[in-house]
C-alpha cells in the first residue's frame, strides 16, 4: 500500500533513565531524531517560540504521530556475565576465590611502569569508572580520563588488556545492544570514517520498516578510545562522560583528566599484563562486585568528594571564596577512590591487611608523600657553593697536570700549578667565568640570579678573596699569573684556587 503524505508520522519511542527520545520514520530519508531541527520543518515559526510554547508544540506534534515501536533501555549494562554470589555456600566460596584472584591480578597495575604514579592513576581511573556517574553528580568537574600519546605497541597492549579485563561483555538483551570496550577510530586507507554507532548501538526492528540503530551511552564502565580526531571526540563526548576513558593518540580535546607524558611510561612490566589476561574474568567479576558494593552510592560518592576537598586543608578565613585546581582535585579524588577500594577488599576479607599494606604504602607515597625537609637556599656567590662546584670541575679531564703545558689553542679549562710552594688549580678568568656559570646553572638547587649583574665575575672574586677561597695579590683581588708560559703575566688574569680547599669534604 502506497504511503500518502497526509498519513500521520510514525515514530519509535525509546525510554531510558534520562527521559524519552523519539525517532520519526520518513519514507525518503529513513529515521530522523524528533528534535528542534525536525520540529522547525514540521511546524512553521517553531524557532520563534519560547521554551514553554516549544514544548507545547512538540507535544501537539506527538499527538498526531503513530507509535510503531516502544523500547526501554536499561541504564546500566553490567560488565560481565558472572552473577554475584547468592546465599548458597558453595557459590559464595567459589566467588570468594574468584574475587581474590581478580584482586591479586588487578592491584599489581600500580607497578605496571617504573613510575608508581602512572600505575596508580590507571587503576584509580578504572575503579572510579565503576562509580563515575555518582562521582560526577557529587562533583561535576571530575573526569575519569587518562590521555596518552605513544606509538609503542606495548602501551596499546597494556591499555587494551586492562580495559578488556574490566569489561568482558559485548552484547546485552539478546544481542539487541552491542557496546565495545575498545573504540578504535583508525580506518584503512580509503575507508569511511567511524561513527559512535560503530562501537555502541541499540538495534530496533519495527514491522515493514528498516532497522533503527541508535548509540547507547557508556555509564559506570570503562572504554579505550584509539586514534579519534577532535570532531569524533566531540561526537562521542555525550556518550562517554559518565565512564572511565583512556584516550590513546587522540586529537585535541577539553575532556580534562590526567595526561601522561612519554617519559612516564618507561620500564613496562609485561608480567602485570599477562596476569590481567589470565585472570580477566575474575577481574571483571571483582569490578562488578565493587560496582554493586555500595547500597547508597550517592552518599559514598559525596563522602569521597568531601574527603578529597578536605585534604587541601581549611582555607584562610580572610578569603571569601576559593576555587580548587581541577587537576589537583581530580588527583585527590583518585586517591580517595583507591583508598576506599583497598578498605573494601579488607572489609570483605578478600585480602588481609598484611597483603594490602604494600599497596597502601605505594598509594600514600604517590598521593600523600611525607613532606621533604626543605634545604636552605644556595647561591652561586656563596664561597661554599663555589668550592663545591670547583671540586667537580677539578676532577674533569680538561685540567692539565702540573708538568703539562697550557696553551690558548687547547680546549682545557685550567691547569695544576705550584705557586710559592703551594699547589693551585689555575684557570684563565674568561674560561672560569664560562665554566662556573654553566655548572652552577646546571645545579637545580643553586640560585644563579647573581649572574644577571654586570661584571659579576669581578664581584664574585672580591667575595671569594675576602673568604680566602682564592689566591689574591698583595693589592686588590684580581690575580695575575703567567699560565701560558709566554712571559705575559701582567695581562693574564686567572682564578687560582688552593688545592687543599678542593680536597676537603
Amino acid at each position: 500500500m502506497m504511503k500518502h503524505s497526509h498519513d500521520p508520522p510514525e515514530v519509535v519511542r525509546i525510554r531510558h533513565a534520562d527521559g524519552v527520545e523519539y525517532w520519526v520514520y520518513e519514507p525518503k530519508t529513513g529515521y530522523v531524531p524528533l528534535d528542534e531541527t525536525y520540529l522547525a520543518r514540521a511546524s512553521p515559526g517553531f524557532r520563534n517560540l519560547n521554551e514553554r510554547a516549544r514544548e507545547k508544540a512538540r507535544d501537539a506534534h506527538l499527538d498526531k504521530c503513530t507509535t510503531i515501536k516502544k523500547v526501554s533501555v536499561p541504564r546500566y549494562l553490567v560488565n560481565t556475565r558472572r552473577s554475584l554470589p547468592g546465599k548458597d555456600g558453595h557459590r559464595r566460596a567459589a566467588a570468594f576465590e574468584d574475587f581474590r584472584a581478580g584482586a591479586l591480578a588487578l592491584l599489581p597495575v600500580c607497578g605496571l611502569f617504573r613510575s608508581a604514579e602512572v600505575g596508580c592513576d590507571l587503576l584509580a581511573t578504572v575503579l572510579a569508572g565503576m562509580h563515575c556517574e555518582a562521582l560526577r553528580q557529587a562533583e561535576p568537574g571530575f573526569q575519569a580520563v587518562v590521555e596518552i600519546r605513544s606509538t609503542a605497541p606495548e602501551i596499546k597492549e597494556a591499555l587494551t588488556t586492562l580495559v578488556k579485563a574490566a569489561v568482558t561483555r559485548k552484547k546485552w538483551k539478546n544481542g539487541r545492544i552491542k557496546r565495545l570496550a575498545v573504540l578504535d577510530w583508525r580506518t584503512r586507507p580509503g575507508g569511511l570514517p567511524h561513527r559512535i554507532q560503530d562501537f555502541s548501538r541499540l538495534k530496533i526492528k519495527a514491522k515493514k520498516h528498516p532497522t533503527l540503530r541508535v548509540p547507547v551511552p557508556y555509564i559506570d564502565t570503562v572504554a579505550l578510545v584509539i586514534g579519534a580526531d577532535s570532531a569524533q571526540l566531540r561526537e562521542a563526548a555525550p556518550y562517554l562522560e559518565n565512564a572511565a576513558v583512556f584516550l590513546l593518540n587522540c586529537g585535541s580535546n577539553d575532556w580534562g583528566g590526567r595526561r601522561l607524558r612519554t617519559a612516564e611510561l618507561a620500564e613496562y612490566d609485561p608480567t602485570v599484563v599477562k596476569g590481567l589476561e589470565e585472570e580477566r574474568y575474575s577481574v571483571a567479576a571483582l569490578l562488578r562486585a565493587w560496582w554493586a558494593a555500595e547500597e547508597d552510592e550517592v552518599t559514598w560518592a559525596r563522602h569521597i568528594i568531601a574527603e578529597a576537598k578536605a585534604s587541601f586543608g581549611k582555607p584562610d578565613s580572610r578569603y571569601i571564596s576559593i576555587q580548587l585546581d581541577p587537576k589537583l582535585l581530580n588527583k585527590a579524588i583518585r586517591h580517595r577512590v583507591l583508598c576506599s577500594f583497598l578498605d573494601w577488599l579488607e572489609a570483605e576479607g578478600l585480602l588481609a591487611a598484611e597483603e594490602l599494606e604494600r599497596y597502601r604504602v605505594i598509594v600514600k607515597s604517590v598521593y600523600d608523600p611525607e613532606p621533604v625537609e626543605e634545604k636552605p637556599p644556595q647561591y652561586a656567590e656563596d664561597p661554599q657553593v663555589f668550592l663545591g662546584i670547583m671540586r667537580n670541575l677539578a676532577t674533569s679531564e680538561q685540567i692539565a697536570g702540573p708538568d703539562e703545558p697550557f696553551r690558548k689553542g687547547d680546549k682545557l679549562l685550567g691547569a695544576w700549578r705550584t705557586i710559592s710552594g703551594e699547589c693551585f688549580l689555575v684557570m684563565p678568568e674568561t674560561r672560569w667565568k664560562k665554566a662556573y656559570s654553566k655548572a652552577a646553572r646546571a645545579a637545580k638547587d643553586v640560585d644563579t640570579t647573581f649572574f644577571q649583574r654586570d661584571q659579576w665575575e669581578r664581584e664574585l672574586q672580591k667575595i671569594l678573596a675576602e673568604a680566602e677561597a682564592i689566591k689574591v695579590p698583595s693589592a686588590g683581588y684580581r690575580y695575575r699569573y703567567d699560565l701560558y708560559g709566554a712571559g705575559k703575566r701582567d695581562s693574564t688574569y686567572v682564578v687560582a684556587v688552593p688545592a687543599k680547599l678542593l680536597t676537603e669534604p
